[in-house]
């Protein structure tokens, strides 16, 4: 009887978990779409007005073209905008019964999309590709940052406490940042710019874990060679 208590309470505790890292990560991604929104309007006039502010910025005016496009540049572009395309043309609302596996394919694609496109842009302005996805994702959130108007310029830096966090691009602070709930809904949050900050410093939180893991391993690696040498002398 017991057993059947704690398993069930196992499962509800990760049942609310995985509802809850659910909804944070829609949060976040309707918190950049809400920004956006607000800054150059919905729909077409949206994307006109984004575009415009795109060509404006003196980085982007500095890229010159003209040079020879590769085979490797033109199926990066193709997988990417294939993908984007395949995205579009989903057919949910004639099948609703799509929606559940559709919410699974989506995130991966997604990715993928901008991946494609991210690459060509890279080997466009000579570049190179990148070894690993890990180093793409760096080395596109530098051309973001470099090339992309805001919110998509915002930064957070610092670290590797969350109170050494700081913010550039973006109208936003640590203190503000902390005190915003993710589970908010974006479209009444009055400083969009706060939640946006929240995503990226949830994102950059999880990277120096992750490079702090990566670090101990490797450091205990090394303690376990050098006692392995010392024990073989």
């Amino acid at each position: 009887m017991d057993g059947t208590i704690i398993e069930s309470t196992k499962e509800l505790e990760r049942a609310t978990y995985a509802t809850y890292a659910l909804r944070t990560y829609y949060n976040y991604i309707q918190a950049w779409v809400v920004c956006l929104e607000r800054l150059y309007g919905s729909a077409d006039d949206g994307e006109n007005a984004f575009l415009e502010k795109f060509k404006s910025i003196v980085a982007f005016k500095h890229v010159q073209g003209g040079g020879l496009v590769s085979e490797e540049l033109c199926n990066a572009y193709g997988r990417g905008r294939l993908i984007l395309k395949a995205i579009e043309e989903l057919p949910v609302k004639q099948h609703p019964e799509l929606t559940l596996s559709a919410n699974f394919w989506l995130p991966v694609q997604s990715y993928y999309a901008i991946h494609g496109v991210g690459l060509a842009t890279m080997i466009a302005l000579g570049r190179g590709s990148p070894r690993s996805h890990r180093s793409f994702r760096a080395d596109f959130s530098e051309l973001v940052n470099k090339y992309f108007p805001t919110p998509f310029c915002g930064r957070c830096i610092g670290g590797p406490e969350q109170k050494g966090f700081s913010f550039q691009g973006i109208s936003t602070s640590v203190d503000k940042v902390t005190r915003q709930s993710q589970l908010a809904n974006p479209a009444f949050v009055e400083e969009i710019d706060n939640f946006v900050g929240k995503s990226l410093s949830t994102t950059r939180e999880r990277f120096l874990k992750f490079r702090f893991e990566v670090l101990r391993r490797e450091t205990e690696s090394m303690k376990v060679d050098a006692l392995q040498n010392y024990l073989e002398e």
